[in-house]
């Protein structure tokens, strides 16, 4: 969460992209594909 917090911190400071917001963004996208990827591996599918 604090690189969310991070990342749009970066972004009202600095008008161009920085570093430290790249860096922020791919945290937060390779969590996000993580648990997509982890829930759709582990979660049971129920059909009718």
């Amino acid at each position: 969460m604090s690189y969310a917090v991070d990342g749009m911190n970066e972004v009202l400071r600095h008008a161009d992209l920085t570093a430290d917001f790249v860096r922020d963004v791919l945290v937060v996208s390779v969590c996000a594909l993580l648990v997509l990827s982890l829930g759709a591996a582990t979660l049971r599918r129920r059909t009718a």
